[in-house]
């Protein structure tokens, strides 16, 4: 009954709160992005994004400039920001699960060497800021993000270059600390990589993904303690070190279930 009870007074907390937060959120946002964000509505979903409860924004669209009748670089129909149950009953609203539903993501990499949504969202100084305000802001502390049914395709035209992945579920996960930082990924996706001299290695190919890591701050060494990838019906395990502090070092262990691998051209 307990927690019931504060399920419900979070919940009306959230509820009268979510207005303002993304009112704020969309307001500062745009003040300081070159590119323009746009919210069709907002509503309270309590059970969307367990142990969460969420905010979910409806039609979200991410513009690279802010003018009319330009194509969005990103856009979903759901956007589900969640934060958890302790937090709300201290007004302190820190985002810490994110999950997008049926939508694209259009990167482009420009002649500089930036990608499209690099440059919509270099965030500018907001000077006219005052040092405090009176009423809680939003924070990031994010611990798990969801794609559901997302198209992302990135080109670079002068490489000639295009990747295209649909992801039918992908699901991240983290736990952070001063010194470490653990993570873990898994999902189902369809990839289509075409560049000049084109190959059928990556043409169409169903991959899934469970992947382990660790990465040590102090050090800056990625740890890959378990990674299980499958491509069509190969299936490789890769496990190693990045040494990401001094020139990206490999060390990296490749083991597969099938030596024979012209089952990835056909």
């Amino acid at each position: 009954i307990v927690l019931f009870l504060l399920v419900g007074v979070a919940f009306a907390i959230l509820y009268t709160q979510q207005q303002r937060l993304v009112g704020l959120a969309l307001t500062e946002l745009n003040k300081k992005f070159p590119g323009r964000l746009v919210i069709g509505g907002s509503d309270i979903s309590l059970f969307q994004n367990l142990p969460y409860i969420s905010i979910g924004l409806n039609k979200v669209q991410f513009y690279p400039d802010k003018k009319p009748e330009t194509r969005p670089i990103y856009e979903a129909e759901r956007l589900y920001v969640g934060f958890s149950l302790p937090d709300i009953l201290k007004q302190r609203y820190t985002v810490k699960a994110i999950v997008l539903k049926n939508g694209h993501l259009d990167l482009v990499e420009e002649g500089n060497g930036q990608l499209n949504i690099v440059e919509a969202s270099r965030m500018t100084p907001d000077t006219t800021a005052p040092a405090g305000h009176g009423s809680a802001a939003l924070e990031l502390n994010v611990k798990k993000i969801v794609l559901k049914n997302m198209s992302i395709t990135y080109l670079d035209p002068k490489a000639g270059q295009k990747l295209f992945a649909h992801i039918d579920r992908i699901q991240s996960s983290f736990q952070d600390n001063d010194q470490l930082m653990d993570g873990a990924v898994d999902g189902n996706f369809l990839v289509d990589f075409t560049r000049p001299g084109d190959t059928v290695l990556l043409r169409h190919k169903h991959i899934s993904t469970d992947i382990k890591f660790s990465y040590a701050k102090a050090s800056g060494l990625l740890t890959l303690s378990e990674a299980r990838l499958q491509l069509e019906k190969a299936l490789f395990n890769i496990s190693g070190t990045v040494d990401l502090a001094h020139d990206n070092t490999v060390n990296l262990q490749f083991a597969g279930d099938r030596p024979d691998f012209k089952q990835l051209f056909a």
